[in-house]
């Protein structure tokens, strides 16, 4: 197990959730600004992780070349949790890409962090829909 409490599994979880979300939501043409804003969500969530789960004192530059490496996309938080991944007492001779299979993230909060990207998600592509965009006036002479 890489992480040791709920929270931390909680915050590692979403971080990875929403990278590759953000990833998939910067594709679709017009949503680019959601997926930018999901992005660094997403990054401040594993910094947030990484930032808990440190507590070495004396390897200060690894630390910051964790929290560094969180930005790049794609690879950046599979690079950061090896990175972490040494810190854990409960490995139990694990390798680091198992110990994400191994996350008990708590269905309540992905399914909020779920709920909570679609409405953000459509209420922005809602200005682009042409129904809602270009209302037709109804005449008041029209029959009905």
């Amino acid at each position: 197990m890489i992480t040791k409490t709920v929270i931390k599994d909680n915050l590692l979880g979403l971080g990875l959730l929403s990278h590759i979300g953000a990833l998939v939501i910067a594709a679709i043409p017009r949503l680019d600004g959601v997926g930018a804003i999901l992005y660094l969500i997403a990054t401040f969530l594993l910094l947030s992780w990484v930032f808990l789960t440190w507590d070495r004192e004396g390897e200060k530059s690894r630390f910051y070349i964790a929290c560094i490496v969180a930005f790049v996309p794609l690879i950046g938080p599979l690079l950061t949790m090896k990175m972490v991944h040494p810190l854990s007492e409960k490995r139990a001779n694990k390798s680091w890409i198992m110990s994400v299979f191994t996350l008990e993230i708590h269905p309540t909060v992905v399914l909020v962090w779920i709920v909570a990207i679609a409405v953000a998600t459509a209420l922005t592509f809602q200005q682009y829909d042409p129904y809602f965009s270009n209302p037709q006036p109804i005449s008041p002479t029209t029959p009905r």
